[in-house]
């Protein structure tokens, strides 16, 4: 990405971005409603002129995500200004395809998501075979829902494994191992199994709204939840044989040995905790924030948890 040394994008991006929400000004309007902009002209007379301005202010700045995000899409292609917008009105897929992105765009302050929608709507309007995971189908509606502590944990997933080895660390960087007959052949979830408790324990700062991040990530197949029902199966036949042993045992000491063993199964399943991992898709949705510049996503989670007196 191209930034001046403040930081702000660079003024060809700006240029570019300006020319491409100009051919998109109309199907911007329409995917993200009128609501504020009503607000911010007057339109409803019990709105107060203070929230008028507030919502004048949210409009523009909702309105300049969405330009910067055009701009980086028009960067990642290539193109001019022109044949951005031309990639983009050329069929109805297309167009639906940018006023998704720019809605997504409109509705969040996390720059570095403003930049991976720019790179996935410019990847989505170029590859039209679909490639291996859809962009326009599977990628951009997990995007638009996503925020930083969605992704955050899903980095956690992604790019880190827990290590249940006595003496080191708890968790350690994910690193594909391969197989003891070579490399691993495509895309391989390896040892990343995490237990909420685990996730908790790395990041502290998720515990609170775990079961909802989770939710979000699996809702989109960023994420899945593995089956336990292997281990529960174990570990209840192994219940089982011990009881049988422990009442073996006591019939050859009790002197009964040939008598039939009357045996009281288990009535409840072990207690297994479930255990989520990430997908494939959620591996390709993370890469779009790496290349946002985004480097260390889940940095601000890394700091110590606030104590209660620090919260009052």
């Amino acid at each position: 990405m191209n930034l001046s040394e403040s930081g702000t994008p660079s003024h060809s991006v700006e240029r570019a971005s300006q020319a491409a929400a100009e051919g998109l000004a109309v199907l911007v309007t329409w995917r993200l409603g009128s609501a504020a902009g009503i607000m911010a002209a007057g339109a409803i007379p019990y709105v107060s002129a203070g929230l008028q301005r507030a919502a004048a202010e949210f409009y523009r700045d909702g309105t300049d995500r969405v330009t910067r995000m055009l701009g980086y899409g028009c960067e990642e292609t290539g193109d001019d200004p022109e044949q951005f917008a031309n990639r983009v009105s050329e069929n109805e897929e297309t167009r639906l395809l940018a006023a998704n992105a720019a809605g997504a765009a409109f509705n969040t302050t996390w720059e570095p998501k403003v930049i991976a929608l720019g790179r996935l709507l410019a990847r989505g309007l170029v590859d039209v075979s679909g490639g291996v995971i859809p962009l326009r189908t599977y990628m951009l509606p997990a995007m638009a829902e996503l925020e930083q502590f969605d992704v955050a944990l899903l980095n956690v997933l992604v790019n880190y494994e827990p290590d249940h080895t006595v003496g080191l660390p708890p968790v350690r960087p994910y690193k594909d191992l391969g197989t003891p007959w070579g490399p691993t052949e495509g895309w391989s979830v390896g040892r990343r199994r995490w237990t909420a408790s685990e996730i908790s324990r790395f990041r502290p700062q998720l515990a609170s709204t775990l079961p909802g991040l989770l939710g979000t990530l699996q809702r989109h197949g960023l994420v899945v939840q593995n089956d336990t029902s292997p281990q529960i199966a174990e570990l209840y036949l192994k219940d089982v044989i011990d009881k049988y042993n422990s009442e073996l045992g006591a019939a050859v000491r009790g002197g009964r040995q040939g008598t039939p063993i009357l045996m009281k199964l288990p009535l409840s399943t072990p207690q297994v905790e479930a255990t989520w991992s990430p997908t494939e898709l959620g591996d390709g949705v993370l890469q779009f924030y790496r290349e946002a510049g985004d480097d260390d996503i889940d940095s601000q989670l890394r700091r110590p948890p606030l104590q209660d007196s620090q919260l009052s």
